[in-house]
């Protein structure tokens, strides 16, 4: 039997399928169905389309393997950048094995690609070998490229390259219908309404969400470690950092709206202690004001921005439904401000922005022109860090794979304006983005391309944009002096 211990280093291996065994079938469709319900496996099955033998068509038949919409590879018209792209998304989703299943359709050139593909990834190559043709010119190949010529039995493959287990969904118990009140009287409505075990298990995450605020204001005034009666920090020097903070560590990947709700009350409730009022107005939210509270980059929604191949498109899109802004300063960010697992993207260095086109003006009721005003939320996507979900790294992964590939170095822009490099992406970007954003049948109000019939969306005020903004949340600072004065260490921490 196959021992893949014994092999050093990811190389290419042939399976010899020349006698067509079932038990290949067989492991090949279980490999495909894992793919199609979405099961994270870093095996790639790929099935090369018969009379394709050009660079483009094995490109687009690997990256319509990795899940990219066909449909979509033909109407984004790649061209000569599809290996580009296939050598991006494969680095970006952790590929580790790649098996091309008749293999001995493709012609030598192409074999030859796979072959420095893998190598460049680090990847292995399985070449399933099914036709009659022998396997001394692949075996030639192979050992060109420096590598030895292993050749296995097919019956070997599920032992080489075992697939992972389908996991069970798991059963999560349905939240009961929490009470309305403000977060001055939240807990207490909660303990008045609902059943002693659902209160027990939100009692629970209320607590812990309080935790969690007085450790990150701690952790930004290591002075309210003591818990004193000292005054916290202002809101001006924290309020860029909680904002990314609530965005993108505390509140933003709550999954259910209830849970949620949960959080935001405690938090409103914990800030209080720190001078922060935290105002929330759900009645502009809809019916379900709870369920805008989660950030807007969902899993699904980043599983549906996984099946367009143009890194760019995908990588902005991704970015602007996190932080809920037009990519109009996503220029601002360079390539070495993005980590190298694509999980954190660093403010970049202080700056200033050109001042904004002329304003546009709209007519007030009295027949007065009024300029309408550019967004103020606009300006904080590249003052503070940046937490990407981890469901979404794979998609700004895959564009820092293709820049790096391009040979940008860490001061070189991040987002490129392919037409004029000279020029700042912003325009660019916003018609990609809105573009990509039709295409998932959404219509982000923050990427509308002008204002809206009376100047802007609500009324005759210009709208504002941002992740507080699009959730109706609001931070005001109180007075800190008094706060301090009136408020006590919280329950659990040492006076």
């Amino acid at each position: 039997m196959t021992d893949r211990r014994l092999w050093p280093h990811p190389q290419p291996i042939i399976v010899d399928n020349r006698h067509h065994l079932r038990a290949t079938q067989h492991y090949l469709h279980r490999l495909g169905t894992l793919h199609a319900t979405n099961t994270p496996c870093p095996r790639l099955l790929v099935r090369p389309t018969p009379g394709g033998g050009d660079e483009l068509t094995l490109g687009l038949d690997i990256l319509a393997a990795l899940g990219k919409n066909p449909e979509g590879l033909r109407h984004d018209k790649i061209g000569g950048t599809g290996w580009e792209l296939t050598r991006a998304w494969l680095t970006a989703t952790g590929i580790t094995d790649l098996l091309i299943d008749r293999a001995h359709t493709l012609p030598s050139d192409r074999i030859a690609d796979l072959i420095t593909l893998s190598d460049e990834l680090g990847i292995w190559l399985w070449l399933i070998w099914s036709g009659d043709e022998h396997l001394v010119p692949a075996m030639k190949l192979i050992v060109e490229a420096g590598h030895p010529d292993q050749v296995i039995r097919p019956q070997d493959l599920p032992d080489v390259l075992p697939l992972p287990r389908v996991a069970r969904p798991e059963h999560r118990e349905p939240w009961p219908a929490l009470p309305a009140a403000d977060f001055t009287t939240f807990r207490a409505a909660c303990r008045r309404h609902l059943s002693p075990r659902a209160f027990a298990r939100a009692d629970e995450h209320y607590r812990a969400a309080v935790g969690r605020v007085h450790v990150w204001m701690a952790d930004h005034d290591p002075r309210l470690d003591d818990w004193l009666a000292l005054p916290s920090p202002p809101l001006t020097d924290v309020a860029t950092d909680l904002t990314g903070w609530l965005r993108d560590t505390h509140l933003g990947p709550a999954t259910e709206p209830a849970l949620a709700l949960i959080v935001l009350r405690a938090t409103q409730a914990a800030l209080f202690r720190h001078a922060i009022f935290l105002r929330w107005n759900p009645a502009t939210l809809g019916p379900a004001p709870a369920a805008r509270l989660p950030g807007d980059l969902t899993p699904a929604r980043a599983r549906d921005l996984a099946a367009l191949a143009p890194t760019d498109h995908v990588a902005a899109t991704a970015l602007s439904l996190h932080l809920n802004l037009p990519p109009t300063h996503f220029g601002c960010f360079r390539h070495g401000d993005l980590a190298a697992d694509a999980s954190l993207l660093t403010a970049p260095p202080p700056h200033s922005h050109p001042p904004p086109p002329q304003a546009k003006l709209f007519y007030a009721p009295n027949g007065a022109l009024t300029p309408l005003s550019v967004a103020e939320g606009e300006l904080a996507c590249c003052q503070g860090p940046i937490l990407i979900p981890p469901h979404a790294r794979h998609l700004l992964a895959a564009h820092q794979a293709l820049r790096r590939h391009q040979n940008a170095d860490a001061d070189e822009p991040l987002f490129l304006n392919d037409h004029d490099p000279a020029r700042t992406p912003a325009t660019v970007l916003l018609q990609r983005t809105i573009r990509t954003c039709d295409r998932l049948n959404l219509n982000p109000p923050w990427l509308h391309r002008g204002p809206c019939k009376y100047g802007a969306d609500v009324g005759l005020a210009p709208r504002s944009y941002g992740w507080l903004h699009e959730r109706a949340l609001v931070l005001r600072q109180l007075d800190r002096d008094l706060i301090a004065r009136l408020t006590f260490p919280p329950v659990g921490r040492p006076a």
